[in-house]
């Protein structure tokens, strides 16, 4: 009976410890060398504290739900009648000393046909021995610290749910060559978020400016994402006859007949998420996992990354000649993603030429058929957006 005894306390006690480590390991994984009270509250009033995020600082998405899971910072969603929450003052740097092995292979994701000893396939600057920096890549290498700046103390909003990627915008203002032997250095800097209530919620908005080496300002990146409200709205006959967004309007007036045929399909098989996550690092389990997706928003499956999207796309255009900044004007690409890819699936790209010299609209939509106007399927586009030129800041 005392041997009984002794084994279901010893059995107690292992469990306890084994808890208490993940406990542990999962504050010691998630925490940045800040402290809390440090850092103001109250948005842009005062300057922000600024947090040096280590180069190896890299957390699984799933230890901050863990973190949000012991510190309850689980709730539904935001009411319309609630204030919106006061965003800290919080601003993180990080400093990136590329591997020219694993950036090949993030790369070649993209452009297969581009390798850093023969330079780039389809461009005009490059050169055996280096390729350009993909024009998302400098927000690829700060996101974990926009999911850091959610997941700190002292942040009002819930680790649960996180909130949804609904918009990117990329700006890029000179080409940084990746060296095949050195690979490449540059700096990015995740600036305090802020939080806007529109029609659908609370829309989270995070900038990030990627320096190179010289300390020069390279690449600007937007993060929009969204925090839903609750229930539904109030005025019901909005609800009943929703406004066309102008931009479906502006495709029903163009010639369909030029945007009827794709320019490029894709198959986006089952693994495509776990790729890209091993390639970017974003292990987010909606991404990853069917499971996880279904549990934990609801979707039929995992769904495709949003900048996979954007980057596709992004190498599609770069490969038709946009995208390429010159020595006086930079460039940008700025989408929306309207709705989630689910794994496998397939889908279509096309763009076109605007009223504005050099700027190009374009989308990736399902369900493709042959002759069949983007304007007929914007029920199913998955992503929608502009690119061209900008001014150098």
């Amino acid at each position: 009976m005392f041997a009984d005894c002794d084994c279901v306390l010893w059995g107690v006690g292992i469990v306890a410890a084994a808890v208490l480590a993940l406990v542990v390991y999962v504050f010691q994984a998630t925490s940045l060398p800040v402290d809390p009270s440090a850092a103001p509250k109250g948005g842009a009033a005062g300057s922000p504290t600024v947090v040096k995020v280590p180069a190896d600082y890299n957390p699984h998405p799933m230890l901050f739900m863990l973190r949000g899971v012991l510190c309850c910072r689980i709730r539904g969603n935001f009411r319309r009648s609630e204030p919106v929450p006061k965003m800290p003052n919080l601003e993180m740097s990080r400093d990136i000393v590329l591997d020219p092995k694993q950036y090949e292979r993030f790369h070649k994701h993209f452009e297969p046909s581009d390798s850093l000893k023969g330079g780039e396939a389809h461009g005009k600057s490059g050169k055996p021995g280096s390729l350009p920096l993909f024009i998302t890549y400098p927000n690829v290498a700060g996101e974990v610290m926009g999911i850091a700046s959610l997941a700190h103390p002292t942040n009002p909003l819930p680790t649960i749910p996180f909130p949804v990627h609904i918009g990117q915008r990329v700006e890029m203002y000179r080409d940084l060559p990746v060296d095949a032997t050195a690979g490449c250095k540059f700096s990015v800097v995740a600036r305090p978020p802020t939080l806007t209530p529109c029609d659908n919620g609370l829309e989270l908005r995070i900038v990030f400016d990627a320096s190179g080496p010289d300390g020069v300002l390279f690449s600007r990146s937007t993060l929009l994402a969204l925090y839903k409200f609750a229930g539904k709205r109030k005025d019901k006959a909005a609800d009943a006859k929703p406004a066309t967004p102008p931009d479906v309007e502006a495709l029903r007036r163009r010639d369909a007949e030029k945007a009827s045929e794709p320019k490029e399909r894709w198959d986006v098989p089952s693994g495509t998420g776990s790729t890209y996550a091993a390639l970017s690092g974003d292990f987010n389990p909606i991404h990853v996992s069917p499971i996880a997706a279904k549990v934990l928003a609801g979707f039929k499956g995992a769904i495709i990354h949003g900048k996979w999207t954007l980057g596709k796309a992004c190498a599609a255009l770069r490969r038709d000649g946009h995208l390429r900044p010159t020595k006086d004007k930079g460039v940008f690409v700025d989408c929306s993603f309207r709705s989630p890819l689910v794994m496998p699936g397939k889908a279509a790209f096309g763009w076109w030429e605007t009223a504005k010299d050099g700027e190009v609209e374009f989308a990736v939509w399902g369900k493709p058929r042959k002759r069949r106007a983007i304007a007929e399927v914007m029920d199913d586009v998955y992503c929608h957006g502009t690119a061209g030129f900008c001014p150098i800041p």
